[in-house]
């Protein structure tokens, strides 16, 4: 049934496209870096991102990114020196949207929705008046699949969320948020902590 909905999506993808965007940010740099009484050294990088997203005749959408880059940057988040790929992303994320539902692909890179460690092959998330959901699995038997439901109405909102891939191999949260004017009240009742 998974390799059903794979297949699909595909198809899907093939139609003729009206428009299409693109855009392109990045960092660079080159400097001394020492840190913790280390000695200095030099560093040099760069990190380009590329976005691409259009509209089909028929009213889908589409989107990806394109992350490339070479030598090290300074994160100055953290005060250090990241790294940079050489080359592009091995699976960059793609992104479909018709009739108000958006279905995403990417090999092992769509976060699992209880725990974001574990990576999904497939998404599909929508909304249906006040009520979201979303769903992440992989293609193989092995692979965990997370759902996630919430609802809103006026001041009151909750969410479910479940997936088999915590440690006793079913984890789910449960959250409901009550916002006062300037005060928000939440509550979370976890099945599996550790798998958070």
């Amino acid at each position: 049934m998974k390799k059903v909905l794979l297949a699909t999506s595909a198809l899907t993808l093939s139609a003729g496209f009206a428009s299409a965007d693109v855009s392109m940010s990045g960092t660079g740099g080159a400097g001394l870096f020492g840190a913790a009484g280390a000695d200095l050294s030099v560093y040099s990088g760069a990190d380009l991102n590329f976005s691409l997203s259009g509209a089909s005749d028929n009213g889908m959408t589409f989107s990806t990114s394109i992350d490339m880059g070479a030598g090290q940057t300074l994160d100055v988040g953290d005060f250090e020196l990241d790294t940079q790929d050489m080359g592009t992303d091995a699976t960059p994320v793609i992104s479909i949207g018709v009739a108000g539902v958006t279905i995403t692909m990417a090999q092992d890179d769509i976060d699992d929705l209880y725990d974001d460690d574990i990576g999904g092959d497939i998404g599909v998330s929508g909304a249906m008046g006040d009520l979201t959901y979303s769903i992440v699995t992989g293609l193989e038997d092995s692979d965990p699949t997370s759902i996630s439901i919430g609802y809103s109405a006026g001041a009151i909102s909750g969410s479910v969320v479940s997936s088999d891939s915590g440690d006793a191999e079913d984890a789910s949260t449960v959250s409901v948020s009550y916002a006062m004017g300037d005060i928000t009240v939440s509550v979370e009742a976890d099945t599996d902590r550790t798998g958070a």
